[in-house]
Formats: C-alpha cells, structure tokens, sequence
C-alpha cells in the first residue's frame, strides 16, 4: 500500500486534501444546518399557534427576540399581515434571499472541489 502512496506522487495529496476540506465542510455544515438550529422548535410551536385574525404580538416578539434565517422570514411576513398578500409574499421572499447566503456559507469551497 504504502508503495502505490510513494508511487503516485502529488496527485494522491492533493486528492488526500481535497477531499479532507470537503469531509470538514461537511462535518461544519451539517452542524451549522441541523434542524434544531434552522428551526429552533420554541419558535416553531409559537408560529404555529398563529391563528387568523389573532393578536400577532406574541409572535412577533418571539421572532425579534431569536433572530435567525426562519424568524427573520416570519418576521418579514407578520410584519406585513396587514398588507395586499402580493405585498407579504414579496417581503417574505426579499427576507429568504437575504437568509440564503447565511444557510449557504463555506458551501463555495465544495463547489471549488468538483
């Protein structure tokens, strides 16, 4: 084994670091990613207690208390109940596009790898 090592020079290190950078940005992004960390679940249950045509306080604090990717896209939605549906949808996509760079952080170097 170690004679095919010795034998294959600088490319079997540069595929030995290459695909160490990939197993490290992936380790980091699955803990940075996990569920309970996107969606922590204290916000979810509040969310999900909205009903229409309810005080949307609770909710709203709750968001502007735990910022994050989902309560910054809630918040842009509650803060835009009361307006035209067109209107909230658009602010809760501008609010994902912004969220999307924080989700996709370090996935460059996976792509550099390819």
């Amino acid at each position: 084994m170690l004679d095919v090592i010795s034998k294959s020079g600088p490319v079997f290190y540069a595929l030995v670091l290459s695909s160490l950078i990939a197993m490290v940005v992936t380790i980091e992004r699955l803990l940075a990613l996990r569920r309970a960390r996107v969606m922590p679940r204290h916000i979810v249950d509040v969310l999900e207690s909205i009903r229409a045509g309810k005080d949307l306080t609770v909710a709203l604090e709750m968001c502007r208390r735990n910022p994050g990717v989902l309560s910054d896209i809630m918040l842009a939605g509650l803060e835009n109940a009361e307006r035209p549906w067109e209107e909230m949808r658009d602010a809760v996509l501008d609010a994902g596009r912004q969220g999307t760079p924080v989700l996709e952080r370090n996935l460059f170097w996976l792509r550099r790898l390819r």
